[in-house]
C-alpha cells in the first residue's frame, strides 16, 4: 500500500489555472495580503441625523472578518474534506486530521453500511 500526504497528492494532480492567475496578478502573496486586510476589516455606516447625512466612526466589520477567517481555515486545510473523488489504479490511503488526532481504537465501534444496524430498502 502506498501512503501519500495531502500535499503530495495535490502536487501530483497539479492545477493548470495557477500560472494563469499568477500572470493576471493574483499571486499567492497578493491573496495573502488581501486576506489579512479582510481579517482586520472595518466599516463606516452612513445615516440620517437631523436632516443631513452623517458617518459613524469606523466599526468592526464582523461579517467580513468571519468569512475571511473561514476562508483562511479552508485554504489551510483545517476542515475535513466533505467528499473525496479519487480515481486510478493505485490503492490510496487518505489520512484526515481527525484520524491523525485519534487514539488507537477510537474508531473500532463505528458502524459501516454493511452492519446489521443499517436499514434495508424494504425496511424504509
Amino acid at each position: 500500500m502506498v501512503e501519500i500526504t495531502r500535499e503530495e497528492f495535490l502536487d501530483s494532480v497539479g492545477s493548470p489555472i495557477i500560472p494563469d492567475l499568477d500572470k493576471a496578478g493574483l499571486t499567492l502573496e497578493y491573496l495573502v495580503t488581501k486576506l489579512k486586510e479582510e481579517l482586520e476589516a472595518t466599516q463606516i455606516r452612513i445615516f440620517h441625523y437631523q436632516g443631513s447625512l452623517a458617518e459613524s466612526k469606523p466599526q468592526t466589520d464582523w461579517r467580513t472578518r468571519q468569512v475571511a477567517r473561514q476562508d483562511a481555515h479552508r485554504l489551510r486545510g483545517d476542515y475535513p474534506a466533505e467528499k473525496w473523488d479519487i480515481t486510478g489504479n493505485l490503492p490510496i490511503t487518505v489520512v484526515s486530521n481527525i484520524e491523525r488526532e485519534a487514539k488507537p481504537g477510537d474508531f473500532k465501534d463505528a458502524e459501516t453500511p454493511d452492519d446489521k444496524g443499517s436499514p434495508e430498502m424494504g425496511d424504509i
